[in-house]
């Protein structure tokens, strides 16, 4: 095997997240195994437990977190920090606590509004027109701030602005791919 071929390799904690790695280093029947999301941190892993399985889909939290890596130009030094120690943690762990997905919802907040131009409008419209990609979290959300969204009611806080960027930044992060259709 050549140095960064693509890899499978199943850990413990890892039932829905992916399991594709880059095979940076080989040392007798070791292999040193890296992930984008994480540069500079490997993985060791027993040779014979490579592609033993399927390569299997990112699941909705490394899509996520994917989407805020690759933002990262956008961030600030502090929100930068959090993005890299969210994907450091993901990448030993293959899970996020529920304080963690909270930081990582306020930088893909960050990253909507600067995405969206800042227009509240903007992210509601992408929000109303993406229902379905909300997750349960974020489904939660709508349903405390639907008024606002659908503009019966007027926002009158910080606090709420923020919410409905956050869930127009899992929005986009959902898209990513896929070209943005705002309204």
């Amino acid at each position: 095997m050549d140095k960064k071929q693509i890899v499978t390799f199943k850990t413990k904690t890892s039932q829905t997240s992916s399991n594709v790695y880059y095979q940076e280093d080989k040392h007798e029947n070791e292999v040193f195994l890296s992930h984008p999301l994480a540069p500079g941190l490997f993985k060791k892993a027993n040779l014979i437990e490579l592609n033993l399985f399927p390569p299997v889909q990112k699941d909705d939290l490394e899509l996520t977190l994917s989407y805020a890596f690759q933002n990262t130009l956008l961030l600030d030094f502090n929100n930068k920090a959090k993005v890299e120690s969210l994907c450091f943690f993901y990448f030993v762990k293959k899970y996020l606590s529920s304080v963690q997905k909270q930081e990582l919802s306020c930088v893909l907040g960050f990253i909507a509004s600067i995405k969206l131009d800042n227009s509240i409008e903007n992210a509601s419209k992408l929000i109303l027109n993406n229902l379905t990609l909300l997750d349960e979290f974020n489904l939660m959300w709508y349903n405390k701030l639907e008024m606002l969204i659908n503009g019966k009611k007027p926002i009158l806080s910080f606090k709420q602005r923020n919410s409905i960027f956050n869930m127009a930044g899992w929005v986009l992060s959902q898209i990513q791919p896929q070209k943005v259709e705002i309204g």
